[in-house]
C-alpha cells in the first residue's frame, strides 16, 4: 500500500481498497462513495469510475500529480497539499450531497402538498357534481356522475340507452346523489329485477312535482 493510500485508509474510516492485478494501482472507495485511484502512472484516459486519481512517480517520490473529474488538468502537489486537497474535496462532496438531499426532501414535500391540494379540490369538485343537478346535466359532470353511479348501482352498466336517458332526466332534478340511488333501488322488484316502467313513472311524477 502506498504512503498516500495508507493515509486515506487511516483518515476516512470505513474506506475499502481494491488492488489492480497487473499494475501498481490502488482504488479506494470512501464511505460517502468518493473513489480515489492511487498509482505510479496515469491511465490513457480518465475513467469515470473514480473521482480523483493521484500519481506518485518512482522518479520523484516527493511530488504528486493529481487529476480530478471536475477538471481534467493535471496539478502538481506535495504530499501535504494532496492531503489538504482530498480533505476539501470530500468535504465539498459531502456538502453537495447534503444540499441535494435537503432539496429533494423540500421538493417532495412541495409535491406532496400540491398533490394533496389537488386531490382535495378534485374531491370537492366531485362532491359538487354528484349532489348538484346543474353540473350533472353537463357532459363532463354526467360522466363523473355515471362513473360513481356504477359503483353504487351496478345495474346501470346494463341499462339500455333509453333507460339511461331516464336516469339522466332524474339526475337533472334537484336532489342529492343518494336520493337518486334510492329512486333506482325502489324500482327493483321482489324478484330483484329492475322494473323500467315503474322507474319511468317515478321519474315523470318527480318531474311533474318539480314543475308544479
Amino acid at each position: 500500500m502506498s504512503v498516500i493510500g495508507s493515509w486515506i485508509k487511516k483518515t476516512f474510516n470505513g474506506t475499502t481498497v481494491d488492488y489492480a492485478v497487473y499494475t501498481k494501482s490502488e482504488y479506494y472507495t470512501l464511505p460517502n462513495g468518493v473513489m480515489i485511484r492511487v498509482s505510479d502512472h496515469f491511465k490513457q484516459s480518465f475513467d469515470e469510475s473514480y473521482n480523483i486519481q493521484i500519481v506518485n512517480s518512482k522518479n520523484n517520490p516527493t511530488v504528486y500529480l493529481l487529476q480530478c473529474e471536475t477538471c481534467l488538468s493535471i496539478y502538481t502537489f506535495s504530499c501535504a497539499e494532496i492531503k489538504s486537497f482530498v480533505r476539501n474535496y470530500v468535504l465539498i462532496n459531502d456538502m453537495r450531497m447534503f444540499t441535494k438531499q435537503v432539496s429533494d426532501v423540500a421538493r417532495e414535500k412541495t409535491m406532496t402538498s400540491s398533490k394533496k391540494k389537488k386531490l382535495k379540490l378534485q374531491a370537492e369538485e366531485r362532491k359538487t357534481i354528484l349532489n348538484e343537478h346543474i353540473p350533472r346535466t353537463q357532459e363532463y359532470g354526467y360522466s363523473v356522475f355515471a362513473s360513481e353511479l356504477c359503483k353504487k348501482f351496478a345495474r346501470y352498466k346494463t341499462f339500455s340507452p333509453s333507460t339511461k336517458k331516464l336516469v339522466k332526466r332524474l339526475a337533472a332534478l334537484p336532489m342529492s346523489f343518494n336520493e337518486i340511488v334510492e329512486h333506482l333501488n325502489s324500482a327493483v322488484d321482489d324478484k330483484h329485477k329492475f322494473n323500467v316502467d315503474v322507474f319511468k313513472q317515478n321519474v315523470e311524477n318527480l318531474e311533474k312535482t318539480q314543475m308544479s
